[in-house]
């Protein structure tokens, strides 16, 4: 029997071992900076969080909105590496604020603090490309069992701000983690927009009215980016029986002002703005155009980074109207372009 030398049989050994099942190549996964896109209709200046998830994308992201090829539905792209795919297995992502979803048990039972927001089936590619619907992101905890793509937009109007953890993991068919696992940690979930300001004043302009307020706390202008007015008509009582602010300062009539579409506390309809100012340290705007000798109720929310629209402001009442300018009302008046100076003269100017 011939010899073998020892470098010969570690050739061997090696040979062996490579052709286990398992053992062929090592389970991960992996996503960089490049790796994370986040896709909407209109998109995000660096300096307004393009990461966070805000109101507006939990409410774009319908799915109704895959029938119109000119809609971009608000999706987060996630490309991660992954090496050591089997078939059966699913590439899945969660989410989770503040625990750690590699646990099985934040995953699964009645006090799990995990759910899932995404899924590839066989990811046996290299790179394999998958959507995170931001809406299931907002739905939280209930939504895990069922992954529906019909989540209400009423999950978008809860008032909250919360870190979330994505966590990319290979599971195989029972269940079990595979290999290591990516953590995505640059992203919040923000519906909560700035508290209401106050001391509302409706100021009378022409086809328009001047909106006035004031921030309480100063602390609160930390995430305030502007402020949005909001118009109506007066008169009406909303439809849960809550009436009206009283008229304030700059409005005109002086009675109860009232409006059946803005309600002080609630958040605003976006269809209802009339007006947006830029900057934490405006405190007025003009609103657009509205109708001279109309009563128009309006309210005012702040703008946080993202976009957010706070709750509204306590509502006040006016009617826009025609200015009459100094020149306006001299001329009116009898006056004449060469002013008093000429006395009963003629105006050597007039023709």
């Amino acid at each position: 029997m011939p010899r073998r030398t020892p470098r010969l049989l570690a050739a061997l050994a090696l040979v062996g071992v490579t052709a286990l099942p398992g053992l062929a190549e090592a389970q991960s996964v992996t996503l960089n900076q490049a790796a994370f896109r986040f896709l909407r209709q209109v998109r995000r200046p660096d300096g307004q969080l393009p990461n966070w998830i805000s109101r507006r994308d939990c409410l774009e992201d319908n799915p109704t909105f895959g029938a119109d090829p000119n809609l971009q539905r608000a999706t987060i792209q996630m490309s991660p590496n992954v090496q050591g795919a089997r078939t059966g297995w699913s590439l899945q992502v969660w989410a989770g604020s503040g625990v750690d979803c590699t646990d099985v048990n934040q995953r699964q039972g009645a006090v799990a603090r995990c759910w899932e927001v995404g899924r590839a089936a066989n990811p046996n590619m290299a790179v394999v490309t998958i959507d995170v619907s931001p809406r299931k992101i907002a739905g939280q905890r209930e939504m895990q069992d069922v992954l529906p793509d019909d989540i209400g937009e009423e999950v978008c109007q809860q008032q909250i701000q919360l870190p979330i953890t994505l966590y990319l993991m290979l599971v195989d068919g029972g269940g079990n983690i595979q290999g290591s696992v990516a953590k995505w940690e640059n992203t919040t979930l923000d519906l909560l927009g700035p508290p209401a300001p106050t001391a509302i004043s409706a100021g009378i302009a022409e086809n328009a009215l001047v909106a006035n307020w004031t921030v309480p706390i100063a602390g609160d202008l930390d995430d305030i980016d502007g402020f949005a007015v909001y118009c109506a008509e007066a008169g009406g009582v909303p439809a849960d029986g809550m009436g009206g602010a009283t008229g304030m300062g700059g409005a005109s009539g002086g009675g109860a002002c009232s409006s059946s579409l803005l309600i002080p506390g609630r958040l605003p309809d976006p269809a209802l703005q009339c007006g947006r100012s830029g900057g934490r340290g405006t405190r007025e705007t003009r609103t657009n155009t509205l109708q001279n000798g109309v009563e128009y109720a309006i309210a005012v929310a702040g703008v946080d980074r993202v976009g957010n629209s706070g709750p509204l402001s306590p509502i006040a009442c006016g009617t826009p109207q025609p200015v009459t300018t100094f020149f306006e009302a001299y001329r009116e008046a009898g006056g004449r372009g060469g002013g008093g100076s000429f006395g009963d003269r003629p105006d050597p100017h007039a023709q």
